[in-house]
């Protein structure tokens, strides 16, 4: 377990323990693709030839040649591009769960290098891969399978211009959120010139010695070897600052292409994107260099009606911690969630039966 509890020992200071909690929620939120019912259909591709009206080969049938291949055959890229996309979000978010688990478990147990050294690939390679699915899976489709040759979608082949326009699109796709921004997004995943980033860090966790002019080795010394706890402690500060916008923003990523390749009830999609701006809203409000939040949450309250009744919301700080750490957000007119919860997302106690005979006192 990553989460922190009341009762976990850590290392980690109270002071960063809601951001690494939001990371953790956010990191499970992603993992739900893989175990939550209401996205099985990932996990399976039916093809009807009758209805496609295709034909059956002997060298298909006697399983001669793959079905990937024989859908490219047939010339049938919109079922080949489907079985991929599906297939391919399932493969890249596993591997970018198990290095962000990683990441947060070592920086939980004071270990920043090491949790450097896991962040980098999810952050640059995993997440500009969904990124290119996202955008265009045609021509990832094309590149990866048809062309097949890496160097056409090897992520770290990838232009600074190319780059920049490619999150530039899928904040398009995704509305462009207020909280998401172009720059930021770029210059923490990528930009060696920029001492927030992500990208020389982890280069100065991976390698003892680096030479770039960017980041280079300082004389007489090693990279991260002798790191003091001044040092680790500035390097929590960084990772909790913005860590969480990243987490986001993948998590956003992931269910844009999620939600292009399974027929999910749409109010899914909007209660996990609700719940990861109120529990980023919560974070930001508890953090100390975000200033004058109270005054926005309390505007945002008031707007906000409850899903149930229609009632008014008069939301604040208290309601927005209850939330972050129960998913409970009760209205008090009508005494029930004020955020409808969708099918397979209620929480345990509202799924326990309980019978008449619960309540009978043995005499």
């Amino acid at each position: 377990m990553i989460y922190i509890e009341k009762e976990t020992k850590t290392v980690l200071p109270e002071k960063f323990h809601i951001a690494h909690n939001f990371c953790v929620q956010i990191h499970d939120m992603i993992s739900e693709i893989h175990t939550k019912d209401s996205f099985k259909e990932l996990f399976k591709f039916e093809l009807s030839f009758k209805d496609e009206n295709l034909e059956q080969t002997p060298e298909l049938t006697s399983g001669d040649i793959n079905i990937l291949d024989w859908l490219v055959e047939n010339n049938r890229l919109d079922l080949l591009e489907n079985i991929l996309s599906k297939r391919l979000l399932i493969s890249i978010t596993g591997d970018l769960l198990s290095f962000l688990y990683e990441g947060l478990s070592c920086s939980l147990r004071g270990k920043t290098h090491i949790a450097y050294a896991n962040f980098r690939k999810p952050l640059k390679d995993n997440l500009t891969l969904l990124e290119m699915i996202l955008v265009d899976p045609s021509a990832f489709t094309r590149d990866y399978f048809i062309d097949g040759n890496p160097k056409n979608y090897d992520p770290s082949k990838r232009s600074v211009d190319y780059k920049e326009a490619l999150i530039e699109k899928v904040l398009f796709k995704l509305g462009n959120k207020a909280l998401l921004n172009k720059e930021i997004i770029h210059g923490l995943r990528f930009d060696k010139t920029n001492s927030n980033s992500f990208d020389p860090l982890s280069n100065l966790a991976l390698h003892i010695v680096t030479t770039d002019k960017n980041y280079r080795t300082e004389d007489k010394n090693l990279n991260f070897i002798f790191s003091s706890k001044e040092n680790i402690e500035k390097q929590w500060e960084h990772i909790y600052f913005f860590l969480p916008f990243l987490m986001v923003y993948t998590l956003l990523v992931v269910d844009e292409i999620l939600f292009s390749l399974v027929e999910g009830d749409e109010k899914i999609k909007k209660y996990r994107e609700t719940k990861a701006m109120l529990k980023l809203l919560y974070w930001m409000n508890e953090h100390e260099k975000f200033t004058g939040l109270d005054e926005k949450i309390s505007e945002i309250g008031k707007k906000a009606k409850c899903e149930n009744c229609g009632a008014e919301l008069d939301l604040g700080a208290h309601e927005l911690k209850l939330y972050f750490e129960t998913d409970l957000l009760p209205c008090l007119t009508c005494f029930g969630s004020a955020i409808q919860f969708p099918e397979g997302y209620e929480p345990q106690f509202m799924n326990i039966e309980v019978k008449e005979e619960d309540f009978r006192i043995d005499e």
